[in-house]
């Protein structure tokens, strides 16, 4: 009968009432509403190592972050100056010198990190590299006898395989990641090697108090736990890019080389290259004039 109704309708001249809808919301297979930290946990450990290899063969790569630093950090990074007063609002001088005199020997002497090999800015460098490369790293601050130091660590050491639903302590753990009822960070477990390195045969956890940790990262979702590489969103784009910068070179290269190519009409007198099967051989020089054989054009 609705059929019926809608032939006559149309042969009437009346159009159907169409349903009112955002385009963007129309099913496919990219429909399925997940978590943050249920997409991040899927492909954080495959993101990370394709823009590690970006970053050692892409120059563009390359120069984005040198510019990340240069912009964000300057010649000298992230400094300290004091605004310690005296009674009366008046700056005391002698304190603000004497503290921003104590903080420069730190940043710039060995005491800096537990390696004894980095300054402040290098740490600062480091950091703001590895974020915007993996997503996410780990700066540990140890108080000891030593004085107070910085451990600078991958994010690979933040477990990313370690997830526990409900602890006894009624916490949630996400990727390494301790967290209470409410999401906030109470604890790191953190691997005491990198899993990819060459002495992890048994690899432990160690239980790091999240006010020991700075775990640097940028949330795009509410709830996001671990951070992603900065560079996603372009890295399709960047290997396409480096892939036909890389035809047009060989096809510019080609072209500028070859002058040209002799076709005989007979098949006696070929004095081209070739292999042990009789494979013709031929190479990309300046300048050359390649013969063909008999019935092959170029």
């Amino acid at each position: 009968m609705n059929k019926l109704i809608t032939k006559i309708a149309a042969r009437l001249g009346f159009q159907p009432t169409r349903k009112r809808s955002y385009q963007g919301a129309a099913i496919n297979r990219l429909s399925p509403v997940t978590s943050a930290d249920q997409e991040i946990r899927a492909s954080l450990s495959r993101l990370r190592q394709r823009c590690r290899e970006l970053e050692r063969n892409n120059d563009y790569v390359r120069r984005f972050l040198s510019g990340l630093e240069s912009n964000v950090l300057g010649h000298a990074g992230v400094g300290l100056q004091m605004k310690v007063t005296e009674n009366g609002g008046r700056p005391d001088t002698l304190a603000n010198d004497l503290i921003e005199r104590a903080w420069r020997d730190w940043a710039q002497s060995e005491a800096c990190t537990v390696t004894g090999r980095r300054t402040w800015f290098d740490v600062q460098r480091l950091a703001l590299r590895s974020t915007a490369r993996d997503g996410d790293c780990i700066l540990r601050m140890i108080r000891d006898a030593e004085g107070f130091r910085l451990q600078l660590l991958e994010g690979d050491r933040l477990d990313i395989n370690f997830n526990m639903a409900k602890l006894d302590s009624g916490n949630e753990v996400r990727m390494g990641v301790e967290i209470d009822r409410f999401g906030r960070p109470v604890a790191y477990h953190l691997l005491d090697k990198h899993p990819s390195d060459v002495s992890a045969v048994q690899t432990k956890r160690e239980l790091i108090p999240a006010d020991h940790v700075i775990h640097p990262f940028i949330t795009d979702r509410i709830a996001q736990t671990r951070g992603t590489p900065w560079m996603v969103s372009a890295m399709t784009r960047l290997q396409m890019l480096g892939a036909y910068e890389e035809a047009e070179l060989t096809a510019a290269r080609v072209s500028a080389s070859k002058m040209g190519f002799l076709v005989k009409k007979r098949s006696e007198g070929y004095i081209g290259d070739t292999d042990e099967e009789g494979n013709t051989l031929m190479e990309v020089e300046p300048g050359a004039i390649e013969e063909l054989p008999m019935g092959t054009t170029f």
